[in-house]
């Protein structure tokens, strides 16, 4: 498309949630993420899980690469 994009992710990980329903969350995640250049040109991703505070496990300026 020619446009840098940021992409932000908020994961539910309350127990309500479950573990199985978590670890497909994460997979769908990282199927979609794969499909950018990450970098801070392009692409950015952050992720942040949430239950009853929310968590920012890496910000938008974390990754410079699609491997993480």
């Amino acid at each position: 498309l020619g446009q840098a994009v940021d992409l932000v992710f908020a994961l539910d990980a309350s127990g309500g949630v479950g573990r199985e329903n978590f670890a497909t969350l994460k997979d769908f995640v990282r199927s979609l993420t794969v499909q950018f250049d990450i970098n801070r040109d392009v692409a950015q991703v952050a992720l942040v899980i949430y239950s009853r505070r929310a968590h920012t496990v890496f910000g938008l300026d974390t990754h410079d690469s699609g491997s993480a």
